[in-house]
């Protein structure tokens, strides 16, 4: 079936919006389209709660796990504050990919193109050769912490700031 020229046409989607035993499949150019995967990114999966892991995949502090979500990579980590915490994977310098896979780091996660430094709960340590630049101030240049909720060992994320907390998100289910 071919991709229609006005993707969200509501008229498209009334099969979809049928009582549960009569509705269809969505339409196969949903599962195909670029325009309409971005659309779910930006109306979904940018708004909502995403399960990334569980705590025991970081069980000490300085355990890091890297996944891949819709809206970026991210760096689940151990604090020192036994917190599982969530950090957008790329360094604030050039936006290099800081991790990969699952580790552990003793002291510091550091940018493999320039160096710069962060501690495990994601504040900027190092950042070579800035000492001398004007009005650089390390606390402007954290690790982007990404929205994180632990609900029986398994660890949510939301990139919206504005989300309603896990618990509300899950209504009933706690």
């Amino acid at each position: 079936m071919i991709e229609p020229a006005n993707l969200f046409d509501p008229v498209l989607y009334e099969p979809q919006r049928r009582p549960y035993l009569e509705a269809m499949s969505l339409p196969s150019w949903c599962y195909t389209s670029e325009a309409f995967y971005r659309k779910e990114v930006e109306n979904i999966f940018l708004k909502t709660w995403l399960f990334v892991g569980r705590t025991d995949q970081v069980k000490e502090p300085g355990d890091y796990l890297c996944t891949e979500t819709a809206g970026g990579p991210v760096i689940l980590i151990h604090g020192r504050d036994g917190a599982v915490n969530a950090f957008a994977n790329f360094c604030r310098h050039r936006g290099s990919r800081l991790l990969e896979g699952k580790g552990h780091c003793d002291r510091a996660i550091i940018c493999p193109i320039h160096g710069w430094s962060y501690d495990i709960d994601g504040g900027l340590m190092g950042a070579a050769a800035m000492d001398q630049t004007i009005n650089f101030d390390r606390s402007h240049y954290a690790l982007t912490p990404i929205c994180t909720a632990v609900w029986q060992g398994f660890v949510w994320i939301s990139f919206n700031t504005q989300a309603p907390p896990l618990e509300t998100y899950f209504g009933d289910l706690f």
